[in-house]
């Protein structure tokens, strides 16, 4: 298995990790067990964010750039929406 393949399965693991903690901390049945479950979750979330800065520097990972004026559609297009 490559480099990349690990990283993405890794960051795929992290992403379910931080929905099941996130339903966790919903549902925690009283405040020592949300302290444990949320301190748990920042953790993963700050895992998470560090293999995809990890899968960007090693180009494994490419995102668009985006015009302001693309950018500016899509948030009128988002804005309407909201009501």
């Amino acid at each position: 298995m490559s480099d990349q393949v690990s990283l993405e399965n890794i960051l795929i693991l992290l992403k379910h990790f931080k929905s099941f903690f996130n339903t966790f901390s919903q549902e925690a049945s009283n405040d020592d067990v949300l302290k444990v479950v949320d301190k748990a979750y920042k953790d993963i979330s700050k895992l998470q964010r560090q293999t995809f800065n990890l899968m960007e520097d090693l180009n494994y990972v490419k995102l668009p750039n985006q015009t302001q004026a693309a950018i500016n559609t899509e948030y009128k297009k988002y804005k309407n929406k909201e009501c």
